[in-house]
């Protein structure tokens, strides 16, 4: 294994990944841990729902605190990311949410965010009723 795997590896928050699949998935989505959580994130709030567009559910499909960009981690690695979840949250396949943003879904807030999409750095999604991101979406950071 080489140095940025086990890097990465170390990164991954063990804990809050396992809360945050069992407690939003239906149980034989949440065995494959298709949504992983790096470094300090803060879930305050996970009584909505997540529901995934693909029908293939595998390990790491969504990735929230991750950082693929050393630029990024080096200057943004202070600031906490943030999930609450109290509404519907729609996921399509590998999505990147970078350390310090925060996504935060009201009651009867419904967000869909498509395939291959990246949100960048200290970056902040709220949805009060509804909000599409689209396939290809890459955000900037602030």
């Amino acid at each position: 294994m080489d140095f940025i795997k086990l890097f990465r590896l170390y990164q991954l928050n063990i804990i809050k990944t396992i809360v945050i699949n069992f407690k939003t998935l239906p149980f034989l989505q949440a065995i494959y841990f298709p949504i992983l959580i790096f470094g300090r994130c803060s879930i305050s709030e996970s009584s909505g729902k997540i529901i995934f567009k693909s029908t293939k559910i595998r390990k790491g499909m969504i990735r929230i605190g991750y950082c693929p960009h050393r630029l990024f981690g080096k200057f943004f690695s202070s600031f906490r990311t943030q999930v609450h979840i109290k509404g519907l949250l729609i996921l399509g396949d590998n999505i990147f949410v970078n350390n310090g943003s925060v996504i935060t879904v009201a009651k009867h807030g419904k967000l869909l965010i498509g395939d291959n999409v990246q949100i960048g750095p200290n970056t902040r999604i709220f949805c009060e009723e509804y909000l599409k991101i689209g396939n290809q979406v890459n955000t900037s950071w602030d």
